[in-house]
């Protein structure tokens, strides 16, 4: 069956269409036929990130690729623009979600005001997907305790107050929030995971991450099936690495996770 990822990235260097042509034929090359990208405003790090209007103007009427939208949350900036902003994207049908960073972005996604990025998704009903674990804090000027607004347990709050709104907790919320999220899946019928970036391809200790994050998957599937979402985070994550997982964690890809067209993961 063609593959469905739920979660993409092109870099600021790469945020053109000669880095959308490459990351297509990655996707070519792995059955992937349709790719949702993300928008990335990391308010801490010079120079990096890829805006909603960018991202919008790069994937327009391309069938392959559909985009997220995100809070612009630089120190200064106008929160009702922002919420404005979103919420048209969503309404035109040109962003099919909303995606948060609580540690790069320095926000607390259990606070009353991120309550109304929850309320926006309620409404339009669309799901919310929020950066949960271990951050790459390298190159960012971050002044603050990042860690605890990583934890899936600052999600709690606003999981009660908007139980119809589809939350998808990235990268598992490895390596120390996992079990934690796995217990709260328990709890709100609501909260999706997807298993994206829990390995860094690039990275010297790719084969342990490997052998780990198969574990993690597999427990994930077995313990709430149909609420794990296939998810590459390329280029952290590349295809050949995040199929190797699939098979390494003896789990399959199945249609409509959200009862949309996403791929959720299945034991084989």
């Amino acid at each position: 069956m063609d593959a469905i990822d739920i979660h993409c990235h092109l870099s600021t260097r790469d945020c053109n269409e000669h880095g959308l042509h490459l990351l297509r034929t990655h996707m070519r090359a792995y059955g992937v036929s349709l790719s949702y990208l993300l928008p990335t405003y990391f308010p801490h790090k010079r120079g990096s990130g890829v805006a909603n209007a960018d991202l919008v103007e790069l994937v327009k009427r391309k069938e392959e690729f559909r985009c997220l939208a995100s809070l612009n949350a630089e120190v200064g900036a106008d929160v009702r623009l922002q919420m404005g902003e979103i919420k048209r994207l969503l309404l035109d049908r040109i962003a099919f979600g909303i995606k948060l960073y609580p540690g790069y972005q320095n926000i607390d996604v259990g606070s009353e005001e991120v309550g109304r990025v929850f309320q926006i998704a309620s409404s339009l009903q669309v799901p919310l997907f929020v950066h949960c674990g271990e951050i790459n804090s390298e190159g960012h000027l971050i002044d603050y305790d990042w860690e605890p607004l990583v934890s899936p347990r600052r999600l709690v709050a606003n999981l009660k107050q908007y139980p119809k709104v589809c939350v998808v907790a990235c990268h598992l919320a490895l390596p120390d929030g996992c079990w934690d999220l796995l217990q709260m899946m328990q709890e709100y019928n609501q909260l999706y995971a997807d298993m994206s970036g829990v390995v860094e391809s690039a990275g010297q200790n790719k084969a342990q991450d490997l052998a780990k994050a198969a574990d993690v998957v597999r427990r994930f599937v077995k313990e709430a099936p149909g609420r794990v979402i296939f998810g590459s985070d390329y280029p952290i994550q590349s295809y050949e690495d995040s199929f190797c997982l699939l098979d390494r964690a003896g789990v399959v890809l199945r249609r409509d996770a959200l009862g949309r067209c996403d791929v959720s993961l299945v034991v084989r």
